[in-house]
């Protein structure tokens, strides 16, 4: 019974009261032991006890379960930009720091991309702030669409991004970046249906820099 449905709690009803009988009852997975004959008095309240531990133990760990949930979305907020959705500059820099050191040790290809989108200022100051954060959102929802799972994709600041690809080349970084663009400039703004998006990338293959050496050279 425990076995299948270990969820059942079982009270051994017996008249054996030796103390191996005792013993090889708590091994098999009972909760409570009883000689015969049975008192009901004593068997309901054995038995309220045991449902109220029960019931107890099934609120712990429920709570216990909701606050692994909410510890886990506070630890996602700590690393996220609001708007984008993307990972914050703090979160790109320790990852950058653990893949140059990964990369280095098994001597992989690492390139960083940093991306910023052309002329962002002038859509803030022409058609006001919620159109800058439709532009982000929806750049961004591209960036996330695009890369591999084992990718890094951020938001540095501002209108600019920093993406991180492990085991890539400098051409296969550029290729990627070509895709990103062309769907970045297909794409139509509630603002302006004939504003036309671009940006500026600049694509870096890690070669023994540290990590301020990396994003400069990037920039």
């Amino acid at each position: 019974i425990k076995r299948i449905h270990p969820e059942i709690f079982v009270i051994m009803l017996t008249a054996n009261d030796d103390i191996e009988s005792l013993r090889e009852s708590f091994e098999s997975g009972a909760v409570d032991f009883i000689n015969k004959p049975v008192n009901d008095v004593e068997l309901t309240v054995r038995i309220t006890n045991i449902l109220r531990i029960k019931n107890a133990e099934t609120e712990l760990k429920t709570a216990l379960k909701q606050l692994a949930e909410n510890n886990k979305k506070l630890e996602l907020l700590s690393v996220t930009d609001t708007l984008t959705n993307l990972y914050n500059r703090k979160y790109l820099i320790e990852k950058l720091v653990d893949q140059i050191s990964a990369a280095q040790r098994y001597g992989q290809h690492l390139s960083i991309v940093m991306i910023d989108l052309d002329h962002f200022k002038k859509v803030n100051d022409t058609y006001g702030h919620s159109a800058g954060d439709e532009v982000l959102v929806k750049v961004s929802n591209i960036f996330k669409s695009r890369i591999r799972t084992s990718d890094v994709a951020g938001r540095y600041g501002g209108e600019e991004f920093l993406f991180i690809t492990p085991s890539t080349s400098y051409i296969n970084c550029y290729a990627l970046i070509e895709k990103i663009l062309k769907e970045v400039n297909s794409l139509s703004f509630k603002f302006d249906k004939n504003y036309k998006l671009g940006f500026s990338a600049g694509i870096k293959q890690a070669n023994g820099e540290s990590v301020d050496e990396l994003l400069i050279k990037a920039d």
